[in-house]
């Protein structure tokens, strides 16, 4: 139904817009003291006596500061609207059509959160998404990212990628094109993450038009072409898979959860935070690819999925984390669970409303410190700097928790080095603790890709848990798995690096790209952008 809904028209500012928005509020809030209450309207004298009085945010000037609980409630209104849109669209042919599965295509992406694809994930009959490449080192990781989070919003059932490219898009201001053996590399780590169909946009060339220059299944070229041969071989490789029984088999889950929030992302849109340079949807990509980088797989989950399934849950930058969420965690924990939680986490509720007394925010108790200021770092001042050093050899950037205390029995495993008058000299920045039968780890600072995984083993050994325990133990190769339900195990594995890697291999090999299976069929070569699958079948 429909297609790519919010990507051109996310926000409506016209007076059919406002009375809706005003709708929305009632409907939400009841009253108007309420709406007034959730948006802190008493601050800068915003308050309203009646429901006529809302009005969008509307753009007022560079500068200027939105309501952030007004804004905030904006974008849910207008995810709420398209996917009431959707949802009159979809009744309307469901009673044409009774028997036909009825969905439209998500953008699921690490940077793209116009919508909160978590909610809409329940009004389709499936979920699918469209997905188009990150260029350059990026590019597998974050893919698998976001195929994660999609298997994440459609809580493992399976899925369809609706639409990728075959190369290059024509929107970026630079469009690259895909390397030989990306494309069908690409397709196959969506399957490997739980879709059961591959898309494209588009299948022939226009040679007109607004996206001539986008790359199809039939390029300009015509048939004659290494993209359509690619393509062909594509298909018959999702034949070979559909033989073998992938289809309605499911991501087996792994060891970690990191979690994604769609609305800490908008909130932390806000031009009124500590610091421009932090957005919530970074973090979480930056764990993900961390613990790639220690050979730990993670399951990316969305803030209302069954994050406390896992053994260990990472919450990296969730803004806003609501009584209900801040209990669930500590009852978690409380139980046995492990956590790990950065900076900026727990910081408002879901009204934006910051929790008092200290960060982070209610689950102060569970992660045994408490901050009670930020230090955000930048260089855009004569005299300021962007970085300072951790005595474990890493460096923070952009962002800072003051640690001011911390809990009997913690263990800090960290602290920074700076000058005596920083007043950031020997602070905590990683901090472990114990809470009832399980252990946490509180992040407070901003370590990037790099500095995480220099700490991740550190880190994961104050949980309890060994980083080979928790996924393949090998940082070049992504290893995901996909069982049926008669215990048929698929197993893809794809080379994250840009070298020659030898991996071992379980079972049958099913199919190989860019990669060669050697010895005794026990092992696998497999260059860059290469991948292989085998298939384990339950004994009886």
């Amino acid at each position: 139904m429909g297609n790519e809904y919010g990507c051109h028209n996310r926000f409506d500012y016209s007076d059919d817009a406002m009375r809706a928005f005003q709708e929305w509020c009632r409907e939400r809030y009841g009253t108007i003291d309420a709406v007034n209450d959730a948006w802190g309207a008493n601050f800068w004298s915003q308050r309203m006596t009646d429901f006529s009085q809302i009005i969008p945010p509307r753009f007022i000037g560079d500068g200027n500061f939105m309501n952030p609980g007004k804004l905030l409630d904006f974008k849910r209104f207008s995810s709420d609207a398209l996917k009431a849109f959707y949802e009159a669209e979809r009744d309307a042919l469901a009673e044409i059509t009774p028997d036909m599965p009825l969905t439209t295509n998500f953008m699921v992406s690490a940077s793209n959160s116009v919508m909160n694809y978590d909610d809409w994930g329940d009004v389709v009959d499936f979920v699918s998404n469209d997905h188009y490449f990150t260029p350059g080192e990026a590019h597998l990781d974050e893919m698998a990212y976001a195929a994660s989070l999609t298997d994440g919003i459609a809580r493992k059932n399976p899925w369809w990628l609706m639409e990728n490219s075959t190369s290059a898009v024509n929107w970026r201001p630079i469009n690259y094109r895909k390397e030989p053996g990306q494309m069908i590399r690409d397709a196959m780590v969506h399957v490997a993450m739980g879709a059961d169909a591959v898309g494209f946009f588009q299948w022939r060339q226009s040679r007109a038009g607004a996206e001539k220059f986008h790359s199809s299944m039939v390029p300009l070229a015509g048939e004659d072409s290494q993209v359509f041969r690619d393509v062909c071989t594509l298909g018959r490789d999702l034949d070979a898979l559909a033989d073998a029984g992938l289809l309605g088999s499911r991501v087996e889950r792994a060891k970690v959860a990191v979690v994604f929030d769609y609305e800490s992302q908008w909130a932390t849109e806000h031009t009124a935070t500590p610091t421009q340079q932090v957005r919530h949807w970074t973090e979480p990509l930056d764990w993900f690819r961390a613990l790639l980088d220690v050979g730990v797989t993670a399951d990316v989950v969305p803030v209302r999925g069954e994050w406390d399934a896992y053994d260990v849950v990472v919450l990296p930058s969730v803004y806003l984390l609501s009584e209900a969420d801040s209990q669930r965690l500590r009852d978690y924990v409380q139980g046995g669970g492990k956590v790990i939680v950065t900076y900026a986490t727990g910081i408002s509720d879901e009204r934006d409303h910051i929790w008092l007394g200290g960060f982070p925010g209610s689950i102060r108790d569970v992660m045994g410190v408490r901050v009670e200021e930020f230090a955000p770092l930048g260089d855009d001042f004569p005299g300021t700097k962007n970085e300072v050093s951790l005595s474990n050899g890493t460096t923070a950037h952009d962002w800072i928790d003051v640690i001011t205390s911390v809990a009997d029995g913690a263990d800090v495993i960290a602290t920074y080095d700076d000058d005596p008058w920083s007043g950031l000299d020997g602070v905590p920045a990683i901090v472990a603790n114990r809470f009832g039968e399980g252990r946490s780890v509180y992040v407070g600072c901003r370590l990037g890709r790099d500095g995480l995984a220099a700490s991740l083993p550190e880190v994961l050994d104050a949980l309890g848990v060994a980083d080979s325990d928790s996924g393949s133990g090998d940082a070049k190769v992504l290893r995901v798995v996909r069982e049926g339900a008669d215990g048929t195990r698929f197993a893809f594995l794809f080379n994250r690096t840009r070298g020659k890697v030898t991996v071992p291999v379980d079972g049958e090999p099913l199919l190989t790209s860019m990669a060669s299976v050697v010895g005794d069929g026990d092992t696998a070569e497999i260059t860059p952008n290469g991948f292989v699958v085998t298939r384990s079948v339950c004994a009886d």
